[in-house]
């Protein structure tokens, strides 16, 4: 199976939170499963592979877009949705440890975590953007 992982968290200088969980997580999986491809993808415009981890892993294959981050997020993925991600990939699956922009064919299953549901629970604390 092709797994496709979202590693766009992983693009901060520093982590806490959010991204140290999708480090971790993704190493984990990455470490009890030689079988599957792996397919870790990010997006910038900037060269952030000095800040992207190593995986160093035989199934794994890291693949990047160059197009500029806020172009990419506001205008393909939410307003246009494109470029599909698990068809830009080829994946079977496409796992996402954060919420994030993305688009998706369909024909792929998704797996998204979600950290926090305050934004429900107490929608007056956060702005329309938010």
């Amino acid at each position: 199976m092709r797994i496709g992982i979202d590693i766009r968290t992983l693009m901060d200088e520093k982590y806490s939170g959010i991204p140290e969980y999708s480090l971790r997580i993704i190493h984990e999986i990455l470490k009890n499963d030689s079988k599957n491809e792996y397919i870790l993808y990010y997006n910038s415009f900037r060269d952030p592979s000095d800040r992207i981890p190593e995986f160093p892993y035989q199934n794994v294959k890291i693949v990047h877009t160059a197009y500029p981050g806020k172009i990419f997020n506001y205008i393909f993925q939410k307003l246009f949705a494109w470029p599909k991600l698990d068809r830009l990939l080829d994946v079977d699956v496409f796992f996402m440890p954060h919420l994030n922009f993305a688009s998706f064919s369909g024909r792929a299953k998704t797996i998204i975590t979600i950290h926090d549901l305050s934004f429900l629970i107490h929608p007056e604390f956060f702005s329309y953007k938010k």
